[in-house]
């Protein structure tokens, strides 16, 4: 479950909206609750999208505000994992027969793109597909992207 504070402006009739981790501003007319929920779905969708691209989800932040129109509201949002094209750290060590301290190296070094999703780390298929294609060399790896996986990862920023 995913924990993230919003803060809600009222004015009469209408309510402004901010997801200051996710940079999500919007304006509502109607109640406080459709606000919220709103608010809500906003959420659900932008962790779904991060979380489909391999991004990293932000740290959620303290909102502290002094204002009299102003509320801070936290909403947790249980979001369903996209599982296709994401593989979990077991996958990934059985599909490249390596122990978990190799695939935290490759995903540090730059050669797996991954996820932090709560306390698991989900690995993009895509990535771990273009690793199999490069050529293996005796020794340690170098550090950086050594094959195509930075057309890989300019197509996934590109996308948010």
């Amino acid at each position: 479950m995913d924990t993230y504070d919003i803060i809600l402006r009222s004015n009469p009739g209408l309510y402004e909206v901010e997801i200051p981790d996710f940079d999500v501003h919007f304006r509502i007319k109607g109640s406080r609750r459709d606000a919220i929920s709103l608010a809500a779905e906003h959420l659900k969708t932008a962790i779904q999208v991060r979380l489909s691209l391999a991004k990293e989800l932000p740290e959620p932040s303290s909102i502290k505000t002094g204002e009299s129109d102003t509320e801070v509201v936290t909403l947790a949002v249980e979001i369903p994992l996209p599982l296709e094209g994401l593989l979990t750290v077991e996958q990934a060590m059985q599909i490249l027969d390596v122990s978990q301290s190799r695939i935290s190296h490759l995903i540090r070094d730059g050669h797996l793109l991954a996820v932090k999703h709560g306390r698991r780390k989900l690995i993009a298929q895509q990535s771990l597909e273009a690793y199999l294609l490069t050529p293996r060399t005796p020794g340690r790896p170098k550090r950086g992207y050594t094959y195509e996986f930075i057309n890989l990862k300019s197509e996934l920023e590109e996308k948010l």
